[in-house]
Formats: structure tokens, sequence, C-alpha cells
């Protein structure tokens, strides 16, 4: 016997909802928790805790995606797992960026000197 997947209806969300959506994510940065589509395979689905910047929200719904993998595959708000990306993140992220470089810079300099 041949199991069968479940439908999925959709309600098409109306004119305030989209525009509720757009307030919400549209030119925001964000960083993907799940990616839960049985209609991708996995081999094509975005990994877990990449970021992307939505640039817009389509007439289903659904967030249109620039990834930072190159990807464009969109985000379906009520199924897929995301949240903003914080900027207190990039904050400390680009710290530790820099923290980075000058340790790695001072290395260098003692091994030159040695």
């Amino acid at each position: 016997m041949t199991k069968r997947k479940e439908i999925r209806y959709l309600t098409l969300p109306d004119k305030d909802e989209i525009e509720s959506l757009k307030k919400k994510w549209k030119n925001k940065r964000i960083i993907l928790t799940e990616m839960v589509d049985e209609m991708v395979d996995d081999t094509l689905s975005v990994p877990s805790g990449t970021r992307g910047k939505c640039y817009d929200i389509d007439c289903l719904g659904h967030l249109q995606m620039n990834w930072d993998t190159g990807s464009t595959l969109n985000l379906l708000p009520d199924i897929d797992k995301f949240r903003l990306e914080d900027d207190i993140e990039l904050i400390i992220e680009d710290n530790l960026l820099k923290v980075l470089v000058n340790t790695i810079n001072n290395k260098e300099k003692e091994n030159k000197e040695e």
C-alpha cells in the first residue's frame, strides 16, 4: 500500500496581510532556523543557520530571498522557521573578526621578528 502525502490547502493572504508581512520582513536580514518543506528536495533546501535578505513578498505571502549562499529559494512563513538577524549579532561578529585578524597579524609580526 502506497503512503499518501498530506495535502495542505493554501489560503491566500489578503492585501492587509501582505502589507503586514512586507512591513515586518521586506529588506530585512533573516537567519533560517529550519526549512520544513516536503516539496523541496533536501539537497536543494537552504541549510539551517544560513543568512539572507528578504527583497520582497509575493502575492502568496512567500518571502522572496537572496541567501548569502547564492540561493534564491523562498521562505514560507507558515511552514519554515526563521528569525530576524539582530544588529547586535552583526556587531559581535564584526568585533570577533577584527580580534581574529589582529591576532593573526600580531603572530605574523612576531614570527618575522624572530
